[in-house]
């Protein structure tokens, strides 16, 4: 923590609004005065959304060699899956919305992050510091974007090494950029760019999470003369061209990740908001791995100090600082020891009719045709062919059929196109499995409800 020591006696900005905010010996000193209430090693569930609410709660458990755990959402279901994972032990909710209060468990919350706040500590900053211990542990689920959340352990030794190799890459300690994030910090995109990389580089973060494009307009535009970041994905940053933002700020990166982003829409955020448009590419088993520029560069460039080995089909991720090893998910054909080209997940292949396909492939056709504002092919395995998903509140269904049909083989035009008033989207954009089936399920029920009146 000898990086957090030093930005705590610099004592600037961590989390700001553009007007106040927290100082990073604030932050600090609340997380301290919360640890004294909690038991050792606690599992504490971090739910708010607060930014510096959350960051006070993720050095507090540290503080106390205790497990912080980030769900994939904050429902109900995602809550029951931490418990199933954990059930003999005492959870602690860290939460600003009382309605997920539970049986059994204890409650940190808004009060008690503000009382924490106002409260004159008793030790000097580097005694608090002293206390916090880097082989804590925290859990994130992965989004279920591909089959049931699981959790991922990381401790704070591991995950300070791979921000570092981060930060270099985009050069946030030399510049101490400010930071406007779209994504919350239970992601891991969002925990490394909002959390893990501003403290150790000295950047200041932007406290609220806009998701209005108004509202990312405003907070950006009151940056006086810094270098901004925005961090945000495809769904969000498409929505903020369609509002047409005007953003005053000189110098503006905007970094994306969690879904492709298309060269056309980089195209159009690169010339409509004069802006470097950087994508990362990660998981959350292993952080984010490697960057690209892509309207400069379309390969992707590992992070120093990692490696990439194949055999046959299964790529593995070699990161030398941890001496660890990670089988990605995804298929990569590698260019060179740096650089590697990304051809999708390897559960991504559909087969039908006796022929594959890569179904993001058939995504990026059905959302680049206009009017479609979202979404998603899915396989029927009673018909044997794929069917639609899709938000529009101009198109008909022969319409898109036929801006598809040059496209692809006529065996992976949808059957069906459903339209829906919206996909059950996780915060970060991603289509969990199991809220699709579901939606599925239910339009299935009612066709057969339909076909039987």
């Amino acid at each position: 923590m000898s990086r957090l020591s030093h930005h705590a006696l610099r004592d600037g900005w961590l989390l700001t609004d553009g007007t106040d905010g927290y100082s990073t010996s604030s932050i600090i000193s609340a997380a301290w005065q919360l640890a004294q209430r909690l038991p050792p090693k606690p599992h504490v569930v971090n739910l708010f959304s607060d930014r510096h609410a959350f960051l006070i709660v993720l050095l507090a458990v540290a503080m106390r060699s205790g497990t912080l755990l980030l769900p994939s959402g904050t429902t109900r279901r995602a809550l029951d899956d931490i418990q199933a994972f954990f059930p003999d032990s005492l959870l602690w909710l860290a939460s600003d919305c009382s309605i997920l209060n539970r049986p059994a468990t204890e409650w940190i919350s808004s009060a008690d992050i503000s009382d924490c706040l106002a409260q004159e500590a008793s030790v000097s900053l580097e005694q608090m510091l002293a206390e916090f211990d880097s082989n804590s542990d925290v859990v994130m689920f992965t989004s279920g974007s591909t089959g049931l959340p699981k959790p991922v352990r990381k401790t704070w030794r591991e995950l300070a090494a791979m921000g570092e190799q981060a930060i270099a890459r985009f050069g946030w300690a030399d510049v101490k950029p400010y930071v406007v994030a779209t994504v919350p910090q239970q992601h891991m995109f969002g925990f490394e760019t909002t959390m893990l990389w501003p403290l150790l580089s000295g950047a200041q973060v932007y406290n609220g999470r806009p998701l209005f494009p108004e509202d990312i307009q405003a907070a950006i535009n009151a940056v006086d003369g810094r270098e901004v970041w925005l961090i945000s994905t495809p769904l969000h940053l498409r929505n903020l061209l369609d509002y047409g933002v005007e953003l005053t700020v000189p110098r503006l990166n905007i970094l994306s990740a969690t879904a492709p982003l298309s060269e056309a829409l980089a195209r159009d955020l690169a010339m409509h908001l004069n802006a470097r448009v950087f994508e990362v590419y990660g998981s959350t088993e292993t952080a984010s791995l490697a960057s690209r520029e892509p309207l400069h560069h379309p390969l992707w460039r590992l992070y120093d100090g990692y490696r990439l080995t194949q055999r046959g089909d299964c790529t593995e991720l070699h990161i030398d600082a941890l001496a660890q090893t990670h089988v990605l998910h995804d298929r990569l054909r590698l260019a060179d020891a740096d650089q590697f080209e990304l051809l999708g997940r390897q559960s991504d292949l559909v087969k039908v009719a006796g022929k594959r396909a890569s179904l993001e492939d058939l995504n990026r056709a059905l959302l680049g045709i206009d009017g479609v504002e979202d979404a998603t092919f899915w396989y029927d395995a009673a018909s044997d062919r794929m069917h639609a998903l899709v938000v529009s509140t101009c198109l008909e269904a022969a319409r898109i059929k036929a801006a598809l049909t040059p496209w692809m083989d006529p065996v992976f035009l949808p059957r069906r196109i459903h339209f829906v008033e919206s996909l059950p989207r996780n915060a970060v954009g991603k289509l969990p499995q199991a809220a699709l089936a579901e939606l599925v399920a239910h339009l299935q029920e009612k066709l057969s409800c339909q076909r039987h009146a």
